[in-house]
């Protein structure tokens, strides 16, 4: 049976950091890419480091044969061959490596993008940091802990919560809400975390109920009631539905709705969500994406269906294997290109991360360099340009549009 995974188009609800980004007006993907890509540069670095890249400024991160230190290297990309800006030690790798906000996170330790050091990161914790935009926290033995990038070696705030902690909630998509004026994230079924102040907003649910964000607010579901609550938890809507697939299928996707939407429209408006709920309407969606549980990937078939203005595109690779490691898109502004994103739109970093790009007049993969190769990563840093990284023998590679 096939299972529509609900894509809306909101306008509300991106970090002031991401609002430009997001604007309908702004491009993130260049339409140029449906005629191919062509190379530009390439530059060989450590084999086996990590990679990651924010507006013109490139990082690799060498764990090299030494367990105590990582060599941290930056990258001006620029101009038309990269130039290294700066190199620096640092400790030990230790799985978080990331922009946050003007922060580069690595080795433990916190740096400027100059590559000044700032100080060891400030969190003692059993699991790494959540990150969201500007703000991180960590929440163990029931005390949750926040900072800010813009003051990154003192505690914003620290308070108390009730119940479990719930870490993998507290990332994901569909449990952090963000508006103009206060950014919350779920750290339990429901409860939830201004990150500017400490705050909490307790839902008061019956016990194995939960709600999730939307761009204007948050929403839940019992039997076949809905509930629209406001950015703050107050509720503001309540209304019923009569078909209970409808609600099943768009609460259960929405569990997921990080794995779902249009990148440039992360979440849904409570009108919109209310709209398919109560008539099943989709009208307005650029972009649907359908799910065959049937079908199995390991088969040699692909159980993903991407629809853009009528065009059905199976996000298969050149080599005819099948994308389906997520189900986030971006689409050029005249939609003629669609890509996929493992990224989230809850970091910082302007670099968006590819897992397959596709011209969507004829489905067709859009490939970089040789149509059978397999990159390890794949990063959008700006509209017409895309840098690669294979592991070994430890490349870098850009492209720019049209062959």
């Amino acid at each position: 049976m096939a299972a529509v995974i609900l894509l809306v188009c909101a306008g509300v609800g991106t970090f002031a950091v991401l609002r430009a980004l997001h604007s309908s007006s702004q491009q993130i993907i260049s339409s140029r890419w449906a005629d191919g890509a062509h190379e530009v540069w390439t530059l060989d670095v450590e084999a086996d480091s990590q990679v990651i890249a924010n507006g013109n400024q490139l990082l690799t991160l060498d764990t090299g044969s030494s367990d105590d230190v990582s060599r941290l290297t930056a990258y001006d990309i620029s101009g038309k061959t990269p130039t290294r800006s700066w190199s620096t030690d640092v400790g030990p790798q230790n799985n978080v490596f990331m922009y946050w906000g003007d922060v580069i996170i690595a080795g433990g330790q916190l740096l400027t993008t100059s590559g000044e050091l700032i100080s060891d990161v400030p969190w003692e914790s059993p699991t790494p940091p959540v990150i969201v935009g500007t703000y991180a926290f960590t929440c163990a033995y029931g005390t949750c802990t926040g900072w800010s990038s813009a003051n990154p070696t003192s505690e914003l705030w620290q308070t108390r919560i009730e119940d479990y902690y719930n870490y993998v909630m507290a990332w994901t998509l569909g449990f952090v809400y963000v508006g103009e004026d206060a950014t919350y994230a779920l750290v339990n079924d429901d409860t939830a975390i201004d990150l500017a102040s400490g705050e909490t907003i307790d839902f008061d649910l019956e016990a194995g109920h939960l709600v999730l964000s939307l761009a204007d607010g948050w929403i839940t579901a019992t039997d076949n009631e809905v509930t629209i609550f406001s950015p703050d938890g107050e509720p503001v809507d309540v209304f019923e539905i009569t078909d209970p697939e409808r609600l099943e299928d768009s609460l259960g996707p929405a569990k997921e709705l990080a794995l779902s939407p249009l990148y440039q429209s992360p979440r849904p408006t409570a009108e919109q969500i209310k709209l398919f709920l109560t008539e099943g309407d989709l009208s307005g969606q650029k972009i649907q994406v359908e799910y065959d549980d049937s079908v199995s990937p390991y088969d040699d078939e692909c159980p993903l269906i991407i629809t853009v203005n009528e065009a059905e595109i199976v996000p298969a690779g050149a080599d005819g294997s099948c994308d389906f490691t997520s189900s986030r898109f971006v689409l050029s502004n005249d939609q003629s290109v669609v890509a996929m994103t493992y990224s989230t739109p809850l970091r910082a970093s302007s670099t968006l991360y590819l897992v397959g790009m596709w011209a969507v007049s004829d489905g067709s993969p859009i490939t970089l360099g040789n149509s059978r190769a397999e990159h390890d990563t794949v990063m959008l840093i700006n509209p017409s340009l895309i840098v690669t990284y294979d592991e070994s023998p430890g490349r870098l590679t850009a492209y720019a549009p049209g062959s």
